[in-house]
């Protein structure tokens, strides 16, 4: 049977793996999509970095907007992971959370 403990970091855990297997597939989907000239100026797997400096054409400024985006929602999400770890700890430290 799984301890109070575990049951409680479960979500924060599951939260910030979430986000970031999301994140993988958005990037690696828009990677795909990209004609294979543009492809070869992005970074290695899993990151998939734009190329430093401005955009040549608009598919790779769309594809740096969506890896900024795809960067703040895997960040706000990681937070909110990391809030409720904190909330966990709190109810340990208060006595309710552990037995």
């Amino acid at each position: 049977m799984a301890s109070p403990a575990m049951v409680l970091f479960a979500p924060s855990i599951a939260l910030w793996i979430g986000a970031q297997s999301w994140r993988r597939k958005r990037l690696k989907r828009a990677a795909g999509d990209l004609p294979t000239k543009l492809r070869r100026l992005l970074g290695p797997e899993p990151d998939y970095l734009p190329p430093e400096g401005g955009a040549a054409s608009p598919e790779m400024a769309d594809y740096a907007k969506l890896h900024r985006k795809t960067g703040r929602v895997a960040n706000a999400v990681g937070l909110l992971a990391c809030l409720w770890l904190l909330f966990v700890a709190y109810l340990a430290l208060q006595g309710h959370a552990l037995p």
